[in-house]
């Protein structure tokens, strides 16, 4: 009898410990509700794989930060922020996905290129590449008056911060620091296709491998919000409500 009554505790102690770890991993995954199919960020419309930052919903790496003062979209790549400017959406295979973004400190009047300075051999990753037609831009500041001598037939003030220029020749003797960006098309006797730079620049971009995997298989991804690199597939179906998936 006393071990019949070891064994129904312990049967009944493992039934408990599996409802709780079923809870515990149920409160990790992310709701249907919390996993929006098309939702609204700043003044675009988006659908899967993006999804709002932090709701576990979609590709960890197209998570999107929705500013609905200033009614931008921000998305973090590689550890630097991004204004969103418009996007191709999600095509389908075959198709190349585009997005045009703009580093933060270089959108309106911030205009800081000493934060930006990341060339175009920056986007050479599987996920996210720069489209074609860019090139390498050299931007000087903390010139000293001297550079005014140069101007304008061989530097070129940016509009947007005329403390940096533009300039082919190598100005180090006049000006401390260096900033490279990718800009389309520069004519350097067109002074406004430099401005074009605080417009910001076209990537192409892909899902990730392990929500690709998800994809291959019809299925939906999702990730632990404690650990965005904890991947997992689900099968979903649209649902009753075109606005959210059904996990």
């Amino acid at each position: 009898m006393k071990m019949e009554g070891l064994s129904l505790h312990r049967y009944h102690s493992e039934q408990i410990l599996s409802l709780v770890f079923t809870i515990f991993m149920s409160c990790l995954a992310p709701s249907s509700a919390a996993c929006p199919g098309i939702f609204e960020c700043g003044n675009q419309t988006f659908e899967y794989p993006f999804g709002p930052k932090s709701s576990g919903c979609g590709d960890p790496a197209l998570q999107l930060d929705c500013d609905h003062q200033l009614n931008m979209t921000s998305i973090n790549i590689s550890g630097y922020q991004y204004y969103l400017l418009e996007h191709s959406g999600h095509r389908k295979e075959g198709h190349v996905n585009h997005m045009r973004i703009v580093d933060r400190n270089m959108w309106g009047d911030a205009c800081n290129p000493s934060t930006s300075n990341r060339t175009m051999e920056f986007w050479s990753s599987p996920q996210f590449r720069i489209s074609d037609k860019y090139t390498n831009t050299s931007l000087w500041g903390e010139c000293a008056e001297e550079i005014k001598d140069y101007m304008p037939t061989e530097a070129y003030a940016l509009e947007c911060n005329k403390s940096w220029y533009y300039s082919d020749s190598n100005l180090g003797t006049y000006c401390k620091s260096l900033v490279h960006l990718p800009v389309k098309n520069v004519d350097k006797t067109n002074l406004q296709s430099l401005q074009r730079i605080k417009h910001g620049f076209k990537i192409k971009w892909s899902i990730s491998k392990g929500c690709e995997h998800c994809e291959s298989n019809k299925e939906l991804c999702i990730y632990d919000t404690s650990n965005s690199t904890k991947l997992s597939c689900k099968s979903w179906s649209p649902g009753k409500s075109r606005n959210y998936l059904s996990i």
